[in-house]
């Protein structure tokens, strides 16, 4: 997967203006739970992944989520199936888990 990735705060004003579900509700997607977690289970950051369905059949954009009211991200590489973009939302999902992983043992 290609693409910028910009970051937002899911259902706030400047998230992409689209509908978006999560894409371990997709079926057929390759993926190892409903979330990635960043800590041990006992304070753990929960990273989803999520895809946005662009209008008229346009694509989708592949991004994750920390959940709703919190941090989250969007790649604006526009996939053509839905099970391609929810496969990239899960990988993105894994990897910004792995990302705040290292951020809080380096604090």
């Amino acid at each position: 997967m290609t693409g910028n990735e910009r970051e937002f705060v899911l259902e706030q004003p400047g998230m992409p203006p689209y509908p978006y579900q999560w894409s371990n509700d997709i079926a057929g997607v390759d993926c190892t739970g409903p979330y990635y977690a960043s800590e041990p289970p006992e304070d753990c950051t929960q990273v989803w992944g999520m895809v946005f369905s662009l209008p008229d059949n346009g694509g989708y954009l592949a991004g994750w989520s920390c959940g709703e009211m919190d941090l989250s991200g969007v790649s604006d590489h526009v996939h053509k199936s839905l099970i391609e973009a929810a496969n990239a939302a899960e990988q993105m999902a894994k990897v910004q888990a792995e990302k705040q992983r290292i951020e809080s043992l380096n604090d």
